[in-house]
């Protein structure tokens, strides 16, 4: 009788300590779906740097042909959003 009892409860160990399955598909969906996200929002990021090189390249290209000189100052980076405002304030006097 005490190995039985014994038996019965080594079993229901086992299957308590096991992972369960409902928790386990749920994880992994939540898992799947955050991914899913992460690589929409980083393809974005990638758009959106795609189109400031873009706009850099024709303001550029427009600078270039209308001969202006660009005076930027050492403390700005190349490539800001400061520095392109300027650029389009200066085309924009020309115009």
């Amino acid at each position: 009788m005490k190995k039985l009892v014994l038996l019965f409860s080594l079993i229901a160990l086992i299957y308590s300590c096991g992972p369960k399955k409902s928790e386990f598909d749920a994880l992994k969906s939540q898992n799947d779906s955050l991914m899913l996200e992460k690589h929409r929002m980083q393809d974005e990021v990638d758009s959106y740097f795609a189109s400031m090189n873009k706009i850099e390249q024709n303001i550029a290209q427009i600078k270039e042909q209308e001969g202006l000189i660009s005076t930027r100052t050492s403390n700005v980076e190349s490539g800001s959003s400061s520095d392109i405002e300027l650029d389009l304030q200066s085309i924009q006097q020309i115009l």
